[in-house]
């Protein structure tokens, strides 16, 4: 399943209430559960609207629908987080998460010129549905993402 990125916009908010029925979702992005819908949305809508600065969110499309979102956070001249959600737990381990991953990163490091990109791993999520693959999901190192020369 091929995905692209776009930005998020009015409307969006709508899909997070449905992820944040899903307990799976919530325990692997730190979503607190049983979020009231209302929540969800003016918070949802308030970051769509008025992004705080320093962030970017893109969401994460999917055969035509909003899927999940990728993000960059506390972004600077060099640096930045990297943050990934798939929406719908069903979709996970498909290879969609990494496929996002790879389209912010180049965004990153081609079109921001950044130098380097961390992300953290939540030490709840399975090791299998990380944020990030390889040895920094199972002991919860920080994963770093150097741009590479070229």
């Amino acid at each position: 399943m091929p995905v692209t990125l776009r930005p998020m916009h009015a409307g969006d908010e709508e899909t997070a209430v449905k992820w944040g029925q899903d307990r799976a979702f919530c325990l692997a992005n730190g979503w607190d559960l049983n979020m009231p819908a209302e929540r969800i949305r003016k918070h949802q809508r308030g970051l769509i609207e008025s992004p705080p600065p320093g962030l970017l969110r893109l969401g994460i499309e999917c055969e035509g629908r909003l899927i999940g979102y990728v993000a960059l956070q506390d972004v600077n001249a060099e640096t930045a987080e990297f943050g990934i959600a798939i929406g719908e737990s069903g979709l996970w381990g498909q290879g969609i998460g990494q496929q996002a991953g790879k389209l912010l990163l180049s965004y990153a490091f081609h079109e921001l010129h950044l130098k380097s990109v961390w992300a953290e791993v939540h030490g709840n999520q399975p090791p299998r549905h990380g944020r990030v693959p390889g040895p920094a999901s199972a002991d919860g190192a920080v994963p770093h993402f150097p741009r590479r020369a070229g």
